[in-house]
């Protein structure tokens, strides 16, 4: 062992040594560009290991999927905030079966924190609390996703996406509509919002200047961009620190995609559903930032609770 520890060590030092020695070589206008590349290498690395969630143990896995329940949370304009109580969580398989090491411990635990964050914050809970869990290979491990639905299992607020036709052109249906002309909107999974695409570019991110804001610390400030072109809506990752899917594939940054009704574009654990309708009744309010969730996640579901057997 000690033989292997000293090897490790002195395959180090010469690495080291060796980088050093070439920043060294490098002629005096180029050792600045050279650090430069390094720290970007070392930033795509560490960018790249911070995309994919680690493992969590039972309880760190439990207040994530309560954080993302609480992103239903909205004031409404009476000043009552009514919370949906019954959740389907959507995780990767490896988290399934973090949770059926301990079912009901898990689910119990949700539905004690949900009444208890209910009561201290004031919140009315729009039912009996019930949580089921569905095995979603497209999440990845430690980014559970929650979807709000109602006693009979439909989603709280449906996006019902409109059937594609052949007179849709720029995210607005051919014809005489009988109500209003049909819009482009993207369906949030967190909140159920759906949010009309009211200018020729709408941007997406977690600082409060973005036209969408998914205040989560897995996404970037400037993340997402969704533009309006002659040909339809299109779809192009900003540089994100932690990247963008849709569809369940991975989208390279700054290389715009076409969407069409049903696109799920994924950032971070919150998915946005591309779609064609009338425009939503107005009401509602702003969900609950990153900081107010994991404060009251932390509160309901101490850190470090060990789960019951």
């Amino acid at each position: 062992m000690t033989a292997v520890l000293v090897l490790l060590v002195g395959s180090l030092i010469g690495f080291v040594a060796s980088r050093a020695a070439r920043g060294a070589r490098a002629p005096r206008a180029s050792r600045g560009a050279v650090r430069g590349a390094a720290a970007s290498s070392v930033a795509r690395n560490v960018g790249g290991t911070l995309g994919r969630r680690r493992h969590l143990s039972a309880p760190e896995l439990q207040r994530a999927c309560f954080s993302e329940m609480i992103r239903h949370v909205q004031r409404e304009r009476d000043g009552v905030t009514l919370v949906p109580a019954a959740y389907v969580l959507r995780l990767h398989p490896d988290d399934v079966a973090t949770v059926n090491e301990a079912p009901r411990w898990f689910a119990d635990g949700l539905v004690g924190a949900l009444d208890q964050a209910a009561r201290e914050n004031g919140w009315v809970l729009e039912g009996i609390p019930s949580i089921e869990v569905e095995e979603d290979p497209s999440r990845h491990t430690g980014v559970p996703a929650a979807l709000a639905v109602a006693a009979a299992g439909e989603p709280v607020a449906p996006a019902a996406a409109a059937e594609a036709t052949a007179g849709v052109t720029a995210g607005v249906t051919a014809g005489v509509p009988s109500g209003p002309p049909n819009v482009a909107l993207l369906a949030r999974s967190d909140t159920g919002a759906r949010l009309p695409l009211q200018a020729a570019v709408v941007t997406i991110g977690r600082g409060s200047d973005r036209d969408i804001v998914i205040d989560d610390s897995r996404v970037s400030r400037a993340h997402v961009s969704v533009r309006r072109t002659e040909e339809g809506w299109t779809v192009a990752d900003d540089g994100s620190s932690n990247g963008t899917r849709v569809n369940g594939r991975d989208l390279p940054a700054g290389a715009p995609r076409a969407l069409h009704v049903g696109d799920a574009i994924e950032i971070g654990p919150v998915t946005l559903t591309f779609e064609v309708g009338p425009p939503p009744a107005p009401g509602g309010g702003r969900p609950l930032d990153d900081a107010t969730r994991t404060r009251i996640s932390d509160r309901v579901l101490p850190p470090g609770r060990p789960p019951r057997s």
